[in-house]
């Protein structure tokens, strides 16, 4: 579901690839791919000093999402993500 690339941007910035489509919406929930990409940023963190420095690309492949996927985006857990992308 998210796997982090060993290539950088042009920028400088790690490359993440997500695909949260591959994860069925009637058995796990939004907090799981939360918990996964916080745990990905620890890691990333641990093994890469500079992600702390040049930060991470997101490449978010949304293609084959449905609308269960979207429908459990709701506004309490859009508000936690953006208060985490704004300390990481």
């Amino acid at each position: 579901m998210i796997l982090p690339l060993t290539a950088r941007s042009t920028q400088g910035p790690r490359l993440v690839l997500a695909r949260p489509a591959i994860r069925d919406p009637a058995t796990t929930d939004m907090n799981d791919v939360a918990k996964a990409i916080l745990l990905l940023m620890d890691l990333l963190l641990e093994e890469d000093e500079a992600v702390a420095i040049t930060g991470v690309e997101l490449v978010l492949d949304s293609g084959t999402m449905t609308w269960h996927h979207a429908a459990q985006l709701n506004p309490s857990l859009i508000k936690k993500a953006a208060i985490i992308m704004q300390t990481l």
